[in-house]
């Protein structure tokens, strides 16, 4: 899939085929691996490392862990850096954001931004108050075991990665929170409730496209079929 497409652009003449390709990467890569999967070492490192005042399938896990190993990087999960990989913006000080978008009709950017900016001016404010200053930050040791278990257990296969950002003053802890709050809150919110107004009419997206390989044998009316009319083949 071109990396740099937007999410859910699709060309209206795609085939099935291109559809149901289309929709297993949004659904196991874009929605499944890059929210649900990764965000699960985040909440059992809290579980166990931060004190609580109160009491209150089969190849789809194989492909997940391909894309996870070839494409995942936390520091890639935070919205800015996500549109700048994916070339859909530039970094600009004198844009709205800091962002310059090559596409400006892109709702995805133009709607997430607004609501990055809020998730972090709110942590900025939360952080400030409760750590009002970097060594406070660096010698909490809940918060050091958390962020450890975080990179070297949670994401065990990729503990030795240079890109993870380090845990040592308050800019840092923003950020961390900022991206893992973005990534269960606003990112999955587009990349799973979004689906309905076009998926919810299943051939627009089909999970699963699947009938007998053709025998390649030029006799074979069903080849004949295929080779003529692909898409009449396939439904």
């Amino acid at each position: 899939m071109d990396r740099l497409r937007p999410y859910g652009l699709r060309d209206e003449n795609s085939s099935p085929v291109t559809l149901a390709h289309d929709v297993g990467y949004h659904q196991l890569v874009s929605h499944w691996l890059r929210t649900h999967c990764v965000t699960e070492p985040y909440i059992i490192a809290t579980n166990r490392q931060l004190s609580n005042p109160f009491s209150p399938g089969k190849y789809s896990l194989e492909l997940c862990a391909v894309a996870y190993d070839l494409e995942w990087r936390f520091d890639h999960q935070a919205l800015p850096a996500d549109l700048i990989i994916r070339g859909m913006a530039e970094e600009d000080p004198n844009a709205p954001h800091g962002l310059r978008l090559t596409i400006n009709d892109y709702p995805f950017a133009n709607d997430s931004l607004l609501i990055w900016d809020a998730l972090k001016q709110w942590v900025s404010a939360y952080v400030t108050h409760y750590y009002p200053n970097s060594s406070v930050v660096e010698s909490n040791k809940e918060l050091q075991k958390w962020w450890e278990e975080i990179r070297t257990v949670g994401h065990g296969d990729k503990k030795d990665e240079p890109w993870w950002p380090t845990l040592r003053t308050q800019q840092g802890l923003i950020d961390i929170i900022t991206t893992i709050i973005w990534v269960a809150s606003g990112h999955h919110v587009v990349v799973n409730f979004g689906q309905y107004a076009y998926a919810g009419y299943f051939p627009s997206k089909p999970t699963i496209a699947r009938t007998k390989m053709p025998s390649e044998d030029p006799s074979d009316q069903e080849w004949k079929l295929f080779v003529e009319n692909p898409e009449a083949s396939l439904l």
